[in-house]
C-alpha cells in the first residue's frame, strides 16, 4: 500500500512524522488538500491510470508508477482541475504545488545518453505542457520542481537484500535499477544528473516568462535537496517491499 498520509510533500503528516503541510498547518490551521490516508492502488493490472482516490487523495494527485511516457501528467492535470472545485475559495487562496516526475520515466537509461532518445523528447514536453496549463489557468501558485536523488543507490540497497534482490529478479519494476551492472549505474547517475540541470533550466525559463509578462502571482522554483544524495542511505531509507 501506499503511505499517502505521510508524503513527505502533500501528506496530512503527524506529530513523529513532518510533512510540508504539517509544518505549513502549524503557522495555518485552516489548511487544506493534503491526502489523509494509506491507500491500496485502484487498479494494480494497469497502473498508473487511474490511480486516484478523490475521498481521501483530495489534491495529491500523484500514480503509482506515474510517468510522463504513459500519460501521468495529462490524467494528474485533469485530476487537479476536478479536485480545486471541492474548495470554495481555491481561485483566492495561495497555493503549493509540487512537481516530481522524473525516476519512473528514466530508471532504464543506462546505456547511452538520455538527452538522445525519444522518451526524453516526451517528457520534456510533457513537463512543459504541464506548466503552461497551470499558469494559465490558476494564480497565486508556488511550483516546486523536485530533482532526483542518484538512482544507482536504491539498485545498491535493493541487491543488499537477500528478498529484494529475488523480487527483482522476478518481476521488472525499476527498469535497470533492477539488473545493471556498475557500468550501467554509472550512466544511470549521470542521466540523473543530466536531467536535473534540465529542470533547473525550465525553472529559469519559467521565471523569465513569467516575469516578462508581469506575473508576480506565480513562482517556478527548482528544489534541489535530492540532487547527488544517496551513497549513505540503507534499506530503513526505501519501503519494506522494496
Amino acid at each position: 500500500d501506499e503511505a499517502r498520509d505521510i508524503s513527505w510533500d502533500i501528506g496530512r503528516g503527524y506529530e513523529n512524522q513532518m510533512t510540508l503541510p504539517y509544518l505549513l498547518s502549524r503557522y495555518n490551521p485552516h489548511l487544506e488538500g493534503a491526502s489523509t490516508k494509506r491507500v491500496l492502488p485502484k487498479d494494480v493490472a494497469h497502473l498508473p491510470h487511474g490511480d486516484y482516490h478523490p475521498d481521501t487523495d483530495n489534491l495529491n494527485v500523484a500514480e503509482s508508477m506515474g510517468s510522463a511516457n504513459k500519460g501521468s501528467l495529462d490524467e494528474e492535470w485533469g485530476y487537479l482541475r476536478t479536485a480545486s472545485k471541492k474548495y470554495a475559495d481555491f481561485d483566492d487562496q495561495w497555493k503549493v504545488l509540487t512537481v516530481w516526475m522524473m525516476a519512473n520515466d528514466f530508471d532504464g537509461d543506462c546505456d547511452g545518453p538520455v538527452e538522445e532518445t525519444a522518451h526524453y523528447k516526451v517528457w520534456e514536453s510533457k513537463v512543459d505542457e504541464f506548466l503552461t496549463n497551470v499558469t494559465t489557468s490558476w494564480s497565486k501558485i508556488y511550483i516546486n520542481l523536485v530533482s532526483t536523488l542518484d538512482l544507482s543507490n536504491i539498485h545498491r540497497i535493493q541487491q543488499s537484500k537477500a528478498g529484494c534482490k529475488l523480487v527483482h529478479k522476478l518481476i521488472d519494476e525499476g527498469g535497470c535499477i533492477d539488473y545493471g551492472n556498475s557500468t550501467q549505474m554509472q550512466m544511470l547517475d549521470r542521466n540523473i544528473h543530466w536531467l536535473n540541470t534540465r529542470q533547473h533550466k525550465f525553472a529559469q525559463d519559467w521565471q523569465t516568462k513569467l516575469k516578462s509578462a508581469g506575473r508576480t502571482d506565480v513562482a517556478v522554483v527548482a528544489q534541489p535537496f535530492m540532487e547527488g544524495i544517496g551513497s549513505k542511505f540503507g534499506s530503513s531509507f526505501i519501503s519494506k517491499l522494496m
